[in-house]
C-alpha cells in the first residue's frame, strides 16, 4: 500500500462520488431556523402600507436584536420610517416602532381626515395669541 508514482486515481474506478445529504440555503453557523419569521414580517407590513392607516405599527419588545434588524430591513425596502423606542428604565425593553413617512401637510392631512388625532399627534385649533 502507499504511492506507486504518476497520477492519484488515474486508473481506478470511482463508483460513485461524494455529495451533501442536503442543503440549507447557505446557512452557516448560528443559523436560528428563522425563515418563518420573515415572510410573516413581510405580510405585516405589507397590509400595513396597503391599508394607508393613520396609526403607527408598534412590535413586541420581546423580539431579539437579530428580529429587529429583519423589521427594520423590510420597513427599509417598503419605504417605511422605523424606530426603536425604550420602555421605561430596562434597556432590554425595546420595541419597534414602523411609520410612513409623511410630510408636515400630508400629516395634517391624514390628521383632519380621520377626527383631528391618530395615536401620536393631535391636531389643536390655533388659539388667539395677546402680545
Amino acid at each position: 500500500m502507499g504511492w506507486t508514482g504518476g497520477a492519484v486515481g488515474k486508473n481506478e474506478n470511482v463508483p460513485q462520488r461524494a455529495s451533501p445529504a442536503s442543503s440549507y440555503r447557505r446557512s452557516g453557523l448560528g443559523f436560528d431556523q428563522l425563515t418563518p419569521f420573515l415572510p410573516a414580517i413581510g405580510h405585516i407590513i405589507a397590509e400595513y402600507v396597503q391599508s394607508g392607516g393613520p396609526n403607527n405599527l408598534v412590535f413586541s419588545p420581546e423580539l431579539t436584536g437579530r428580529e429587529r434588524q429583519m423589521i427594520f430591513a423590510e420597513a427599509k425596502k417598503n419605504h417605511l420610517q422605523c424606530h426603536c423606542h425604550k420602555r421605561g428604565h430596562n434597556s432590554e425593553d425595546v420595541y419597534v416602532v414602523v411609520s410612513m413617512l409623511q410630510t408636515p401637510l400630508e400629516l395634517v392631512n391624514c390628521l383632519v381626515r380621520n377626527g383631528g388625532e391618530n395615536d401620536s399627534f393631535q391636531l389643536l385649533e390655533p388659539s388667539q395669541v395677546q402680545l
